[in-house]
């Protein structure tokens, strides 16, 4: 408390933070009908869209969309071994539909965001995929296979381009290379003769590799994105 000299009254000097998720939640409704007043409109309208909000359904599945094919499935494949909610992916065409996206949170690579707000419905959330930085898909024991065949198998060209980056920034040399697309014909030819075989989650789940070298699968998903997706699925059950 303050005394404001001259006016015989104590004053509050300053308003005492939140502590309770109540009055936390008072806050945020405050500072939604404050927004709400600036914009000047009826409260009809206003009561209107708020009852079309909370009578839409909870969201109960995630959905990636991504204009790839190849990142979608690894991305998808990933996604649903970091969450027990239900997950699917689609095109940036199929996304734009009326209700393609009814009961859903909405899954995006930072890199596509702009293309693919662009389709969402005014207001609805998009969530930023947390991808993993390229120099922390270097395991440990790779260099200690320099001089021997190293495979890289992926059917996504992105996938492919990163390993043989990071591989060269390791010191192996990039003959020693054998990199495979799984979607073509014979493409396990000559990697049974490597001494690890580099793949995405993806391909070592759809895909029998030979059973000789050592596999090191590497996550496009960086390991906190599990705790945020905890946030939604955990958090639905109350809206």
């Amino acid at each position: 408390m303050e005394y404001r000299h001259g006016s015989g009254v104590y004053i509050q000097s300053e308003v005492a933070p939140a502590q309770t998720p109540e009055q936390i939640l008072d806050q945020h409704i405050v500072a939604f009908f404050k927004a709400v007043r600036d914009l000047q409109l009826p409260a009809v309208a206003i009561r209107q869209r708020v009852a079309e909000w909370i009578a839409a359904p909870p969201p109960d599945h995630f959905v990636l969309i991504d204009p790839d094919l190849d990142a979608r499935e690894i991305l998808l494949t990933e996604i649903r071994k970091l969450t027990t909610w239900p997950a699917e992916a689609m095109t940036i065409q199929e996304a734009a539909k009326p209700d393609a996206l009814l009961a859903a949170i909405p899954l995006s690579r930072p890199s596509k965001m702009k293309m693919v707000r662009a389709v969402l419905p005014a207001g609805l959330e998009l969530i930023p995929l947390q991808i993993r930085s390229a120099n922390k898909w270097l395991d440990p024991e790779l260099p200690s296979l320099k001089g021997k065949l190293i495979g890289v198998v992926s059917s996504w060209v992105d996938f492919r381009e990163i390993a043989r980056t990071m591989l060269a920034a390791a010191g192996v040399d990039p003959d020693l290379l054998v990199v495979r697309n799984p979607r073509r014909p014979r493409w396990q030819r000559g990697l049974e003769q490597t001494g690890a075989i580099i793949c995405d989650a993806h391909t070592a789940a759809t895909r029998e590799l030979p059973k000789g070298p050592r596999v090191f699968l590497f996550s496009l998903l960086a390991d906190a994105f599990q705790l945020e997706l905890s946030k939604f699925s955990d958090s639905s059950q109350f809206l």
